[in-house]
């Protein structure tokens, strides 16, 4: 047989097994990873999951989240303003929350506004402290 065989690659079956690898791991089972840090869970640095309930059990675990009045926030200091927070909790279901406002609504100039409240899970049940202004 002869002729032009230039549609063929040089390859061997290592780099073709590598190739398909990488296809599958990126295009077909995780296409929403594009960097390490989407990797991480809900809350997980470098970005803040927005949360509407600061007693829902998404904000419960270790993360950053921010919140708005205008999607219907609850349980915040105060629910008319914007706010930024940090969870720290233990896997037995302890911690606290930090909020600091972000900014006002409508978005302006703030002054230091930081709000604290510890949390605890006594027979499954959490259970939160008042909020605290620093």
């Amino acid at each position: 047989m002869s002729g032009s065989q230039g549609w063929r690659i040089p390859i061997d079956g290592q780099d073709v097994s590598k190739q398909t690898d990488k296809r599958i791991m990126r295009e077909e089972r995780r296409p929403q990873v594009s960097k390490a840090s989407d990797l991480l869970g809900p809350g997980s640095a470098p970005y803040a999951v927005q949360e509407f309930d600061w007693n829902s059990d998404a904000s419960a675990f270790t993360g950053v989240f921010f919140s708005s009045p205008v999607d219907g926030q609850v349980n915040s200091p105060d629910n008319n303003l914007y706010w930024m927070g940090e969870t720290f909790g233990t896997t037995a279901g302890f911690g606290f929350q930090r909020l600091t406002q972000i900014f006002t609504s409508p978005p302006g100039p703030v002054t230091p506004n930081v709000h604290i409240r510890h949390f605890f899970s006594p027979a499954g049940a959490r259970v939160y402290t008042p909020w605290v202004a620093l």
